[in-house]
């Protein structure tokens, strides 16, 4: 990184002597702090909120599964649906369309896993590998509102990061004045000085995971007869045994390729192979603290400073800046150009075919000022029109998501086209509260049910208290602390709604509703933060059955197989069932 490494690493070396005299000072037993544990550290920020994808190999056994049932095309129609990789309806960031990533009609250079067959292997003795349901870290929303519909006349920003807590803390506050640094806000363990999240002397910054695709797995031809030797170029390896200290006393240690560390096995067509994982950030993390350098010194100035800063990071976050001019976003990562023929959503055959071709120019990257209709917002949905999600983010771009909160209340906040900062903090409060498919789910429902007779008045009656929970505002608060949620529309719609799900999949899925469950949950409940769910397939799928525009379909009909009295059927038998459950 030149002479701004050099700085960046004397700034660390700087820390490390604070930490170390400090340490000295009070006679501590621990081993003396080395570049070595900031390393680290900004390693862990990267792989605990700044990166993404990695998951192909259970998609892929999935997509076997799909493919066995219902035959090589209809299977893989139902997977492109289900993955949701790009869409023209996905609420986003900013304007204009940032096109990366694409799903290839002859995909050679990916591999499907036999159904199942998949199994993870642990690095420490005694610890199972937990397969995500929910993307880790997907939590932050940020609302932002330019200058020109404003009514102070300057730009507002509103930014909800959220990191959770921990003990020992991943961040702390600073207030800081020292030489060439003056900035107030968080910073984070790893960084020497540098504001993370927070304000400079003239503008203002915030995170949220972008969860972009910096992660791909391969699938290793085994070699020899061996499940520690592959095929790479022509050659047969021996994979690296690699030592990584302990875990609770117990020793840490896995296999290595070319490509990273081997995450499991599987078998294709019957035959056995290893899969390996590799991350475009990985011996780059520390490289992230370019950009927070920049932040804190003095260099960003404007939009264009900032995103020149922005991108120095290899790890994948949206940034957002604001300034008393202008609001901006910019989404970074060091993101992989695939070959053409390698299915971004797959695992790539490891025999070194198919590699990386280089790394997207930061131009390409999801970024923009002062958006047409005045406001940016986001809550860890796609930034931009045409950036396809990651392999293990299904929900990134569907039609709707949790976004539509933040957006909803908006549009109910503003006032003759204009929000004050009060305003705009309450959008973001009543969101943090509300339940989305009470606003996104239960109008669908009801227009798919109009007309038609319900199967009991309790039934209907449930409907009719939905309907009610939405007009509401659709919140999940407890008020009284009586330990329910307040609104009988929430408990109506938690007991029913893992029915309504089912009965809209089931005609298609059918055994495969539960695999589809463990890759993307049917809804996640708060505290994860509704960022997962199949409202967001029910919201494309039952639109188009009931003749209403939607921009790029699904190639497949679920609810009742396209049949909308099927569908009715359907859904209203799951309220009845819902209903005798909560009798």
């Amino acid at each position: 990184a030149g002479p701004e490494g050099q700085a960046v690493l004397h700034d660390i070396d700087t820390f490390i002597q604070g930490i170390n005299d400090y340490r000295a000072s009070i006679g501590s037993s621990i081993e003396p702090w080395t570049r070595n544990d900031i390393f680290a550290l900004n390693s862990l920020k990267s792989q605990f909120l700044g990166q993404g994808g990695g998951d192909e190999a259970r998609r892929s056994q999935f997509l076997g599964g799909l493919i066995q049932r219902l035959g090589q095309k209809k299977g893989w129609s139902v997977f492109n649906d289900l993955r949701q990789f790009k869409s023209p309806e996905n609420p986003t960031a900013v304007d204009g369309k940032f096109k990366y990533g694409h799903i290839p009609k002859n995909a050679k250079g990916s591999v499907v896993l036999d159904p199942g067959s998949f199994q993870p292997t642990p690095a420490a003795p005694n610890v199972t590998p937990q397969p995500r349901v929910v993307p880790d870290g997907q939590a932050s929303n940020v609302l932002m509102i330019a200058r020109e519909r404003s009514k102070t006349g300057r730009p507002l920003m509103v930014g909800g990061p959220q990191l959770g807590y921990f003990y020992p803390g991943l961040t702390w506050e600073i207030d800081m004045n020292a030489p060439g640094l003056r900035w107030r806000g968080s910073t984070t363990v790893p960084f020497p000085g540098y504001v993370a999240i927070g304000r400079g002397v003239d503008f203002a910054t915030t995170l949220t995971s972008a969860g972009a695709d910096i992660i791909d797995q391969y699938v290793e031809t085994l070699c020899n007869g061996s499940d520690e030797m592959y095929l790479y170029k022509g050659e047969c390896l021996p994979m690296e045994h690699f030592e990584a200290g302990t875990l609770d006393g117990e020793p840490v240690s896995f296999l290595r390729t070319v490509h990273g560390p081997v995450v499991g096995y599987a078998t294709v067509n019957g035959e056995r192979v290893a899969i390996s994982r590799k991350r475009s950030s990985y011996g780059e993390d520390v490289v992230d603290q370019l950009f927070f350098r920049r932040l804190s010194n003095g260099q960003v100035d404007s939009p264009q400073s900032y995103f020149k800063a922005a991108a120095k990071t290899p790890q994948t976050f949206n940034s957002f800046y604001i300034d008393s001019k202008h609001i901006a976003e910019f989404t970074s990562a060091l993101l992989p150009i695939r070959p053409k023929n390698v299915d971004p959503g797959l695992p790539t055959v490891g025999t070194g075919e198919y590699e990386w071709e280089g790394f997207l120019g930061t131009k390409k990257h999801p970024q923009g000022v002062d958006p047409r209709d005045g406001t940016i917002t986001n809550w860890n949905n796609g930034a931009a029109k045409g950036f396809g999600a990651a392999d293990d983010e299904w929900g990134k771009n569907g039609s709707a998501g949790r976004i539509d909160l933040l957006d909803y209340n908006l549009r109910n906040l503003q006032r003759n086209g204009k929000w004050t900062l009060a305003s705009v903090v309450a959008a973001m409060n009543a969101a943090a509260t509300q339940d989305v498919r009470a606003i996104d789910t239960v109008p669908l429902l009801v227009r798919l049910l109009k007309g038609s007779q319900a199967p009991s008045p309790m039934a209907q009656q449930m409907l009719d208290v939905l309907v009610a929970w939405r007009k509401s505002g659709g919140s999940r608060l407890d008020r009284d602390l009586d330990g329910l949620i307040d609104h009988p529309g929430a408990a109506i719609m938690d007991a029913a709604w893992p029915q309504i799900a089912n009965a809209a999949m089931a005609p298609v899925l059918g055994p495969q509703l539960e695999e589809l469950r463990r890759l993307f949950s049917r809804w996640s409940a708060p505290p994860d933060g509704q960022f997962s769910g199949w409202y967001m397939y029910l919201d494309k799928d039952i639109r188009a059955l009931l003749g209403r525009t939607v921009k790029a379909p699904f190639r497949n009909s679920y609810c009742g197989g396209g049949n909308k009295a099927a569908c009715r059927q359907s859904v209203w038998a799951a309220i009845e069932a819902a209903g005798q459950e909560l009798a």
